[in-house]
């Protein structure tokens, strides 16, 4: 009876280890999706424009969401990057991520790219194209919502300022970004472990 109630233990501990590991990082870091359509901001006719958000992870980071769109025919091509945080604005290049490079309808774009990130830390969404010529065709940052406590700013840029610009925090750009969940291996070999602990003291018991 004694042994019987162990292994139920070891299963209970095995389930639940398995169900924290596999949910605790399904949601988003930081999220101010959904976004509205009441206000939205151009990338590439006058600015860049940048979504600071404190990295709230042990893990790596995995892809960003963005609501995008766009205004008449932009010629030139779309990109995202992480920057880190130097004085409170993006400061040197982390990595650039990989996704559309000319968004062409409303709607939710994913850029992706598995980064090494400091928990804790800030960083820096920036989206750019580096063309600032045609004001009249350009892609389109939708405004986002705010509520998340892990959001920061979001700031914009132009080939003419001294640096970069805060919008404040009442104007977040709607984006989400997430965490690289565990391999099904890795989730696998903690099964296996738990089990072997849980054979070990059964065989003590016997």
């Amino acid at each position: 009876m004694k042994t019987l109630t162990y292994l139920n233990k070891g299963f209970l501990v095995l389930t639940l280890s398995l169900f924290s590991i596999t949910t605790a990082y399904a949601g988003p870091i930081v999220s101010t999706l959904p976004a509205t359509s009441s206000n939205t901001v151009g990338v590439g006719g006058t600015n860049d424009y940048a979504a600071g958000f404190v990295w709230d992870s042990a893990l790596d980071f995995s892809y960003a969401e963005l609501y995008l769109g766009v205004e008449g025919n932009p010629a030139d091509t779309f990109g995202v990057s992480i920057y880190n945080s130097v004085g409170g604005s993006p400061g040197t290049l982390v990595n650039t991520l990989s996704g559309s490079v000319a968004p062409s309808t409303t709607g939710i774009y994913t850029y992706s790219g598995v980064t090494a990130l400091t928990q804790g830390a800030i960083y820096w969404l920036v989206a750019s194209t580096g063309n600032y010529a045609d004001t009249a065709n350009e892609y389109i940052w939708y405004d986002g919502t705010l509520g998340d406590t892990n959001y920061v700013d979001t700031k914009w840029i132009r080939p003419s300022s001294s640096g970069w610009n805060s919008s404040g925090a009442v104007s977040p750009a709607a984006f989400a970004v997430y965490a690289q969940v565990p391999e099904p291996s890795m989730l696998i070999l903690l099964a296996l472990g738990l089990l072997g602990m849980t054979a070990r003291r059964r065989k003590a018991l016997i």
